[in-house]
């Protein structure tokens, strides 16, 4: 899977996010990974943002940033029993990740787990990891956004 969007503005980053979640697909054993990769400023945030809404996730989302790491249960008409938002800007080694249960999160059955900054704790993530690197276009608005595979 390798596909590569352009973006116009943050309403065409929702839909692009949307269809996303849409296609993700469930594993029973163990969660379902997603790393987004950009700099700041990029719409990561909003993008997993918009991806949990169409999940089920309701009220406010916050980035987390500061905690490093929010879980939202999802509603039984979801595939996924539960979503994480994780934030890997502040991670430095492992012993951070351990901090915040990172391997036990990643033994999750039907849960999905979206983690900002990916790049910085790349070589921990599953191979079969959705990746999606954002860009910035010509204009403040404007994206690039390519939705790939580890593999």
């Amino acid at each position: 899977m390798k596909r590569t969007q352009f973006s116009k503005s943050a309403r065409e980053t929702r839909r692009i996010a949307e269809e996303f979640a849409l296609k993700l697909s469930i594993k029973e054993t163990r969660a379902t990974v997603v790393g987004l990769i950009g700099e700041l400023g990029v719409g990561k945030t909003l993008f997993v943002q918009r991806a949990a809404w169409v999940l089920g996730v309701r009220g406010r989302m916050l980035s987390p940033t500061f905690l490093i790491a929010r879980a939202y249960p999802l509603p039984r008409r979801s595939s996924f029993k539960k979503l994480y938002h994780l934030d890997a800007y502040r991670i430095k080694n492992k012993r951070d990740l351990d901090n915040i249960h990172f391997f036990r999160i990643l033994e999750s059955s039907r849960a999905v787990v979206f983690i900002e900054w990916a790049d910085r704790i790349r070589r921990y993530l599953p191979k079969d990891a959705y990746i999606i690197r954002m860009k910035h276009g010509k204009s403040s608005q404007e994206r690039n956004i390519k939705l790939s595979s580890m593999k």
